[in-house]
C-alpha cells in the first residue's frame, strides 16, 4: 500500500511540475514591413553564435537603459528558441499586428511572396495557425505549431516601410 502511495505521489508531483502551454488559434492576413530590425534570420551563423555567447558576459549594471531593453529582448528570443527562426507578420481582423515564428521549411512557402506582386494581382494571403503565445511586453509574437490555412484570396496586401 505504501509503495502505491509513493508512486502516486511522485506521479502527481511530476504531472503538476510539467510546464503547460496553451495552444492558441490565430488568424490574419500577411503584411510586409520593408525595414525590419527584429529579423536575425538571414544573419550568418557565426554572428548569431557570437551574440548568444556575449549575452552571458554583459554586466547589466553598466549598460544604458536603451541597451538594457535591447539586451532583454534578444535574451528573451534566445530563451524562447526563436532568435534563429524566420517569421512573418500578420494583421488580425482586430487590426492587431503580430509576429509568427516558424521553422525554415514552412517559411519557404512565404519567402517567395512579394508585396508588390500581391498588390498588383489584388490578392492577399490569409493565414490560420495553431500557435503558442511567446509575446514579450508590447510585442505580440507566436510560435507556429501547425499551419492550418494558407490561401491567396481577393483583397489588398498591406506593406509598411
Amino acid at each position: 500500500m505504501i509503495k502505491y502511495l509513493i508512486i502516486t505521489f511522485f506521479a502527481i508531483t511530476m504531472l503538476l511540475s510539467c510546464k503547460t502551454t496553451s495552444v492558441i488559434l490565430i488568424e490574419g492576413d500577411l503584411y510586409f514591413q520593408m525595414v525590419d530590425f527584429f529579423n536575425f534570420n538571414n544573419a550568418p551563423d557565426s554572428i548569431l553564435t557570437k551574440i548568444e555567447n556575449q549575452m552571458t558576459n554583459i554586466d547589466l549594471d553598466t549598460i544604458a537603459e536603451n541597451d538594457r531593453k535591447v539586451y532583454e529582448l534578444i535574451k528573451y528570443a534566445i530563451d524562447q528558441d526563436v532568435l534563429r527562426l524566420p517569421y512573418i507578420r500578420l494583421q488580425t481582423s482586430e487590426n492587431e499586428k503580430i509576429m509568427l515564428y516558424m521553422d525554415e521549411d514552412i517559411y519557404e512557402r512565404f519567402d517567395s511572396l512579394k508585396c508588390f506582386d500581391l498588390k498588383k494581382e489584388g490578392k492577399k494571403i490569409h493565414i490560420s495557425a495553431l500557435t503558442n503565445d511567446i509575446s514579450y511586453k508590447d510585442i505580440k509574437a507566436y510560435k507556429l505549431i501547425k499551419l492550418k490555412v494558407f490561401e491567396k484570396i481577393d483583397g489588398q496586401t498591406e506593406c509598411r516601410k
